[in-house]
Formats: C-alpha cells, sequence, structure tokens
C-alpha cells in the first residue's frame, strides 16, 4: 500500500511512548529507521526525545 505524505504521518501519530525519559535525558540518541520515505516516522518519534543530548538518525534506504 503506497500512502502520501499525509497518510504516513497519520499513520504514526502518537504511536510510540517512552516509559523511563530520565534514560534518554542528556544522552546521545541514535534513531534506526529502515527506509526514509518522507521523515514521517523519524520527526514523530523525534517529539518523545526531548531533554537527549543529542539525536542522530541512521537509515539504511531512501526511497
Amino acid at each position: 500500500m503506497n500512502f502520501g505524505k499525509e497518510e504516513r504521518e497519520e499513520n504514526v501519530k502518537d504511536v510510540y511512548e517512552i516509559n523511563e525519559k530520565e534514560t534518554i535525558m542528556n544522552k546521545k540518541v541514535l534513531i534506526f529507521d529502515d527506509i526514509y520515505t518522507t521523515g514521517s516516522t523519524v520527526n514523530e518519534f523525534s517529539k518523545y526525545l526531548i531533554g537527549a543530548k543529542k539525536i542522530g538518525v541512521f537509515t539504511l534506504a531512501k526511497d
């Protein structure tokens, strides 16, 4: 199924959760994403990383 940008954003909205937020405080965090298409997954997940010292992204492929 091919989603457009809006559908991809809606598909990942509010699906992530960090149970122990203190584990990321002032830490460097690396997000692994298999395929970077619109950035919706990375953008949504990064909202939960407030307090991290630095956020990086590693992807295997770009669509």
